[in-house]
């Protein structure tokens, strides 16, 4: 559990211990005031399960990456690390490295990289 997870459950736990002893002795504004600091405690433990969802979502999209630099740099092996990169950045930059690199056409190097790209 982290910090933020950790300071959503307190929160949650501080409001409902408040809500009851305010329900106890009949204070509704004490009530109300109560209420907040428990759905700011679920936000919280909300905001930190979406973190760690784009983290793993982040995480995945990293690793899918490196698959396919790995899988580019074995079907041209003609490329260099930097020439795979640029299929990151530019695919334009990619073909043309490609094109220069193997010698095709531009109809043959689109092609190519779209039966490869059709993989994923």
């Amino acid at each position: 559990m982290n910090t933020n997870q950790l300071k959503g459950k307190v929160e949650k736990i501080q409001g409902d211990a408040k809500i009851w002893l305010d329900q106890k002795t009949n204070n509704r504004k004490m009530e109300i005031e109560d209420n907040i600091h428990v759905a700011n405690g679920k936000l919280i433990k909300q905001k930190e399960k979406a973190m760690e969802q784009y983290e793993k979502a982040k995480n995945t999209m990293e690793n899918r990456t490196e698959e396919v630099r790995n899988k580019a740099q074995l079907k041209w092996d003609k490329l260099k690390n930097d020439d795979i990169r640029e299929l990151d950045k530019s695919f334009e930059k990619f073909a043309s490295k490609l094109k220069e690199k193997y010698n095709h056409t531009q109809e043959e190097t689109n092609s190519q990289i779209r039966e490869f790209m059709n993989q994923f």
